[in-house]
């Protein structure tokens, strides 16, 4: 990769995020970065390239790895296809990317995962909220009239 010892790529594959003052210095010198690449890894080189523009590396943060979560491996180092079937349950917990997935049948079952989390999202929810109404309409009378009060102060 051509990285010296403290240096770090921008994690690709799973997106970049960047803040505005930092697109704004890089992206002058994205032609410069162009003409200069050292290897064929946009990661490395969009890294790279933030470094010459800002002076700063991409971050090293630990929770990039969970955020932007990627499976390594396969064919040139560029991620094996995740089977959203055997995905750990934290990575749905904690991340906003998950990738590779280039299988279509891989991306339905990823996405009929995610929908049936939310669902069970909602419903939680939904009988929750009907436990505390039932709840409270279990409350005698006296209690319903001093809330029914308090609502109108």
């Amino acid at each position: 990769l051509d990285l010296q010892w403290n240096e770090n790529f921008c994690m690709g594959g799973t997106g970049m995020i960047m803040s505005r003052s930092t697109l704004q210095t890089f992206v002058p010198k994205i032609d410069t970065c162009l003409t200069n690449l050292l290897t064929n890894h946009e990661d490395v080189e969009i890294g790279r390239c933030v470094t010459l523009a800002t002076g700063h590396t991409c971050t090293w943060a630990h929770e990039m790895q969970t955020l932007f979560y990627h499976r390594a491996g396969g064919k040139d180092d560029k991620g094996l296809e995740i089977d959203p079937d055997t995905l750990n349950e934290n990575v749905f917990n904690t991340a906003i990317t998950i990738h590779p997935i280039k299988s279509p049948s891989n991306m339905e079952k990823l996405s009929l995962k995610v929908r049936s989390r939310q669902r069970l999202k909602q419903m939680t929810l939904k009988h929750k909220l009907s436990f505390e109404i039932d709840s409270l309409s279990m409350s005698s009378p006296g209690d319903q009239y001093s809330i029914a009060a308090q609502e109108q102060e």
